[in-house]
């Protein structure tokens, strides 16, 4: 079906930007580290600089962040589900985890839809 299809599409495109939302966080973390070092706050230009980067990329690395939070909980409850005092709450856990997922990842796609020129930079 068409919707299957597209739903598959989108699903590859963030399966595809995974190792480069991966580099973004780790360049997220670079620059908060560079923000602290003497020789860029000491030159404005260059800690405005990286503080702009810093702010762009904030949003996109906390996304990522909620979503990996996310699908880590959801391993955790699977998990869970095998242990038969703790499958009912697991289940319960699931339940709320999973559509929230879903509404992460269609946040990532919007937003990594518009943050290819941020790429170029990675």
């Amino acid at each position: 079906t068409k919707s299957a299809s597209a739903d598959s599409e989108n699903d590859m495109s963030l399966e595809l930007a995974i190792p480069k939302l991966n580099d973004l966080e780790a360049r997220y973390e670079q620059m908060g580290q560079q923000m602290l070092a003497p020789d860029v706050t000491s030159d404005i230009q260059q800690y405005r600089q990286i503080s702009k980067a810093w702010s762009d990329l904030e949003p996109l690395v906390d996304a990522y962040r909620d979503y990996k939070r996310t699908l880590q909980q959801i391993c955790d409850a699977e998990e869970m589900l095998d242990d038969a005092e703790m499958r009912e709450m697991a289940l319960a856990e699931l339940e709320e985890l999973r559509p929230r997922v879903e509404d992460q990842e269609q946040k990532l796609k919007l937003i990594v839809d518009v943050a290819h020129d941020i790429w170029g930079e990675a």
